[in-house]
């Protein structure tokens, strides 16, 4: 089946994802992937920051195992680095959560500046060109 958008991103292990929406079909691809990632949110209004695992990403969302208890609809901010990207700024990303099954999250992307948005569609991009 062609894409909707040549420009869907991959990452890491890529292999490509064949998850559907109720119509049968996402808005975006997803590739398994395996990257660190920081997550940063607030408990009891206190600071909090813990590392996690992140997979199944595409350009709109990811899944990720963050090892902490976070409701659904609550934000959580994000700062990753995507293969490809040594030695430059981990991307930020706000992120609302969408689902939850354990510490294994579904991360929907609500806020990501349009630098770090182009250097991780970049990124995917060219991870997508080693399947």
């Amino acid at each position: 089946m062609e894409s909707q958008n040549q420009n869907i991103p991959g990452t890491a292990v890529l292999v490509e994802k064949g998850a559907e929406n109720q119509a049968g079909i996402r808005r975006w691809e997803r590739f398994s992937v395996d990257i660190r990632l920081k997550a940063s949110f607030k408990r009891n209004n206190m600071p909090l920051t813990v590392f996690g695992r992140g997979s199944d990403i595409s350009q709109g969302g990811m899944a990720a195992y963050i090892p902490s208890e976070l409701s659904v609809s609550s934000s959580v901010d994000l700062e990753l680095s995507l293969p490809y990207m040594t030695g430059e700024q981990p991307i930020r990303i706000i992120a609302a959560v969408r689902n939850r099954n354990g510490f294994r999250y579904g991360l929907e992307y609500v806020a990501l500046s349009e630098f770090d948005k182009a250097r991780l569609l970049k990124s995917l991009r060219a991870l997508a060109l080693t399947t």
